[in-house]
């Protein structure tokens, strides 16, 4: 099995839809999340991520709370479960403020969404879906637009895939997963083409297309052939690789409950 994700994605999709340029070089830098901290000031130029762990964290979770439009109660909620620390209002509002002030076109881009689905009554992607001006949610205007584009993207990167006989198991958020035979590792390539194509395709605008051109993917292969591998390298990539995959995030679960799988699973470890 392979699977492949667009990595920072939807981070990515809001610069290019906004215009927003300063979105377009956190996207660029590697660590949108420590590139705010260090255009808000947060962190010094040159600082790095293991150095200062808790503003990187702190600017994390206001990224991906902004970019759904969370207000300041809901910030403050999550920061303070995220952090362990209280935050009231006051200085999640902060952190919001300190977000548009350094991403000022995505607000401009967000209230003209609003705004647009308030007067038309609809919205429209260019692959023909529509969200019917019948929600009183104005975060579902905004989420359209930026998880509607993602969603047409994988539609795009599926059909793609098939008609160069690729086995797409399934799509799980902004990942794609294939079965190949082992020492047919080219098909990882040719996702990971499929995946890019299905990216800039979807954009017209000669600047947005560029943009949409440096989209990181994210390979993972695994099988019982790649055990006490680290790496298998095809021609144009190299990929990381095991026997199994565990999510980072589900390794205390898989260490507490893989008792109860399969026996086999057991000679795969």
């Amino acid at each position: 099995m392979a699977g492949i994700d667009y990595s920072s994605q939807e981070f990515l999709l809001s610069a290019i839809l906004s215009g927003d340029e300063t979105m377009y070089n956190a996207y660029c830098s590697g660590d949108v999340y420590l590139s705010f901290a260090i255009t808000c000031g947060m962190v010094p130029e040159g600082g790095t991520k293991d150095e200062y762990k808790k503003e990187r964290n702190l600017c994390k979770s206001t990224v991906l709370g902004l970019s759904y439009l969370m207000s300041k109660f809901g910030l403050a909620n999550k920061l303070t479960l995220d952090s362990g620390e209280e935050w009231d209002e006051d200085a999640a509002q902060e952190m919001i403020d300190l977000f548009y002030t350094t991403y000022p076109e995505l607000k401009k881009y967000q209230t003209g969404i609003i705004e647009q689905y308030a007067g038309d009554g609809y919205l429209r992607l260019e692959d023909g879906w529509y969200h019917w001006g019948d929600n009183d949610n104005f975060r579902s205007a905004t989420n359209f637009t930026v998880q509607g584009v993602a969603a047409a993207i994988m539609r795009k990167a599926v059909k793609l895939a098939f008609e160069r006989g690729l086995y797409v198991c399934i799509t799980l958020h902004d990942a794609l997963y294939i079965e190949y035979k082992v020492g047919n590792e080219q098909q990882i390539e040719t996702l990971a083409w499929c995946m890019k194509q299905a990216f800039q395709d979807y954009f017209e605008d000669e600047t947005m297309k560029k943009w949409a051109s440096s989209i990181r993917l994210d390979p993972f292969a695994w099988g019982p052939s790649y055990e006490g591998k680290e790496t298998i390298e095809t021609n144009a990539m190299v990929i990381d690789c095991g026997a199994i995959y565990i999510d980072d995030r589900a390794k205390s679960d898989y260490e507490k409950f893989k008792k109860y799988f399969d026996p086999r699973a057991e000679d795969l470890l």
